[in-house]
């Protein structure tokens, strides 16, 4: 929801400029300050910016698929070790990375 703010202290000159600005645009005083407070913060670059992030569209999302594709493919020889194999394979990755459990 909008929230309503505000600004005391508004010199005659401000006050004057943003006037006249908003008769030159053709648009109310508080139309012209949103704008130039938008400007200042920076509001519409960031969402601009945040855009090209956020929005996939559907052949984005298609060529994302086929890149993971590959990776979700199961291969049953190296994935599903049984017994002492699975037992030795997880040993052995311990002592790579240095698990204190693996030390002998």
């Amino acid at each position: 929801m909008p929230k309503q703010l505000t600004i005391r202290g508004v010199s005659e000159e401000v006050s004057g400029r943003l006037e006249g600005l908003s008769r030159a645009r053709g648009s109310s005083v508080n139309a012209t300050v949103l704008e130039i407070i938008e400007a200042a913060v920076a509001v519409e670059p960031r969402r601009n910016r945040l855009a090209r992030y956020a929005t996939w569209t559907d052949e984005d999302r298609r060529e994302f698929e086929q890149a993971l594709a590959a990776q979700r493919t199961i291969d049953d020889e190296t994935c599903e070790p049984r017994g002492d194999q699975a037992l030795r394979g997880g040993f052995r990755l311990a002592q790579a990375i240095g698990h204190p459990g693996s030390r002998q």
